[in-house]
C-alpha cells in the first residue's frame, strides 16, 4: 500500500509540474517575447536634458536660457504648412510648450553629424501628441543651440488630420 501511494504521489507531482510548465510556455510554437533593455547613450542624455531645459525656459519666459538654447536664426516648420516657416520671435510668443500640464519627451533618438546633431522624439503635451525633429548646432563640447524644429501631429491621438490643398481631409 505504501508503494501505491508513492507511485500516486509521484504521478500527481509530475502531472502538476507538467501543467505548470505548459501554462508558463507561450501558446503555439512561438518563443516568448524578448524584453528590450534600453540604455541611454551619452547623446540621448545630453539632448534629453536640452529638450527639457528648452521646455522649462519657454514656460518660465527665461530669456537668458532661451538665448542660450535657441539660435537667433531659428525657425520651426510645421507639417500642416511646411512652406511657411515660423520665425524665432513668433515661435516664442505663441509656443505650444506654454500649455499647462506635463510635457513628456519619449522615444528620443540622436544622430551626431559633427557640427549638427539631429534629435527626433515624441512630445506628449496635455492636449497634443507631436513628432518632433530638432536640428541642433554645436557651440562647444556638449553645448548646442536649436537651429530648426520640424513638428507634426501624430495621427490617431486626437489631432485633426491636415487639410489637403483641395480642402479634403
Amino acid at each position: 500500500m505504501g508503494l501505491d501511494r508513492l507511485v500516486l504521489a509521484t504521478a500527481s507531482a509530475l502531472l502538476l509540474s507538467s501543467a505548470a510548465v505548459s501554462a508558463a510556455e507561450p501558446a503555439g510554437d512561438q518563443p516568448p517575447p524578448r524584453q528590450r533593455v534600453v540604455t541611454m547613450t551619452r547623446f540621448v542624455k545630453i539632448f534629453n536634458d536640452h529638450e527639457y531645459d528648452l521646455i522649462d525656459a519657454v514656460r518660465a519666459g527665461d530669456k537668458g536660457n532661451l538665448d542660450r538654447l535657441v539660435a537667433a536664426d531659428f525657425e520651426q516648420r510645421n507639417a500642416a504648412s511646411p512652406a511657411v516657416p515660423v520665425p524665432r520671435d513668433d515661435w516664442m510668443a505663441a509656443n505650444e510648450l506654454k500649455a499647462p500640464g506635463q510635457a513628456l519627451v519619449t522615444e528620443l533618438a540622436v544622430h551626431d553629424r559633427g557640427e549638427l546633431a539631429i534629435a527626433s522624439f515624441r512630445l506628449k503635451l496635455k492636449d497634443r501628441d507631436l513628432f518632433i525633429v530638432d536640428v541642433w548646432r554645436r557651440k562647444g563640447a556638449d553645448a548646442f543651440e536649436l537651429l530648426t524644429r520640424y513638428a507634426s501631429p501624430i495621427a490617431g491621438t486626437g489631432n485633426p488630420p491636415p487639410v489637403a490643398p483641395t480642402g479634403k481631409r
